[in-house]
């Protein structure tokens, strides 16, 4: 009786969080590969109910592991005028606590997290690889001043019960291709063999491996086995010999001895890149602004359809009686 009632004022909870009007207040840049966790960070925001003003922080991850996940612990730290987290808010992400969020898999349409609670056709059971989950799932934050917040790998529980310890605390390590000073980005645009994947999938970072991830140009990440990007198709091996930093400056050496005269032609080099990674994370805020307010007022909608429903009940019964005293009335 205890865990039914848990759970109808859990559920209770996230139907409430889904219906809130929230505005982006920090936006978390997790381009890089967390290095031994199987289990990637896409996005990550600090977000404020317009009307309460409480605060909240959302993540969205993705299974990159070889096996399906059933859940991920995390903690998120937050810090004020040290350098140790103050609180350590730890944070479940499973189906069993309906705190998945909007799942998406690979060639399936997103559906809300709430639709199996409703029968409908939506995503359910394990986190399949390649599965991203927590978008709209939000952690609650204590109205207390924060200077920072950093978020915390604890855990990932796969399929069949095997556990596997993370703790990490997730840092953004990627190297950017705008970070590159003037050289080293004219010498990547001697040596690179897919000018023409730059209009749809341009390149943002260098190329990094790790035992089960690898990160393409493009952003995307991809599991070790995948030999290209599942995004824009460009080769792995290769990414990873080439663009690399001190692949780089080999190039610039011998550019330099072949005395190229646009090697120090900084012109077509300015902060337009810089102004790019700027224009692309204002996307991304509104993008996912976009996105939960939709799922706010789809959330409403319902709700309102609910309430309806006795309503409509007694009205149904009303007109069956009505009806069948008329037929009395006509046939007497």
């Amino acid at each position: 009786m205890k865990k039914t009632k848990e759970l109808k004022a859990r559920i209770k909870r996230i139907k409430n969080d889904k219906r809130r009007m929230l505005r982006v207040v920090e936006y978390f840049d997790f381009s890089g590969i967390i290095e031994g966790s199987p289990v990637q960070v896409q996005e990550g925001y600090i977000v404020s109910d317009i009307a309460t003003n409480e605060i909240f922080a959302s993540f969205t991850f993705q299974n990159l592991s070889k096996n399906s996940v059933v859940s991920l612990s995390v903690r998120l730290l937050l810090y004020q005028n040290s350098n140790l987290p103050y609180i350590k808010i730890p944070f479940v992400y499973s189906e069993d606590e309906f705190t998945l969020g909007v799942r998406e898999r690979p060639g399936k349409v997103k559906k809300p997290f709430y639709a199996r609670l409703f029968k409908r056709d939506g995503i359910a059971g394990d986190i399949e690889t390649y599965e991203s989950f927590g978008r709209a799932s939000y952690i609650k934050i204590p109205e207390a001043y924060f200077r920072k917040a950093a978020l915390e790998i604890v855990n990932v529980v796969y399929a069949g019960g095997k556990e596997q310890k993370i703790g990490v605390i997730v840092a953004n390590k990627c190297k950017r291709i705008s970070e590159l000073d003037d050289e080293k980005k004219y010498a990547f645009s001697k040596v690179n063999i897919y000018s023409g994947a730059e209009e749809f999938h341009p390149s943002r970072v260098i190329p990094v491996v790790t035992q089960e991830v690898w990160l393409c140009c493009c952003g995307n990440k991809n599991i070790l086995a995948d030999t290209k990007c599942r995004v824009c198709e460009r080769d792995r091996d290769w990414l990873l010999q080439n663009i690399n930093e001190t692949n780089l400056e080999e190039t610039v050496k011998v550019l330099k001895r072949e005395s190229d005269p646009h090697l120090r032609d900084k012109a077509g080099f300015n902060n337009s890149r810089r102004e790019e990674t700027d224009k692309e994370i204002e996307e991304k805020i509104k993008s996912y602004e976009k996105v939960i307010q939709r799922l706010a007022e789809e959330e409403r909608i319902k709700q309102r359809k609910n309430k309806m429903i006795v309503p409509k009940i007694l009205l149904y019964f009303g007109v069956l009686y009505l009806i069948v005293y008329l037929l009395q009335l006509f046939f007497s």
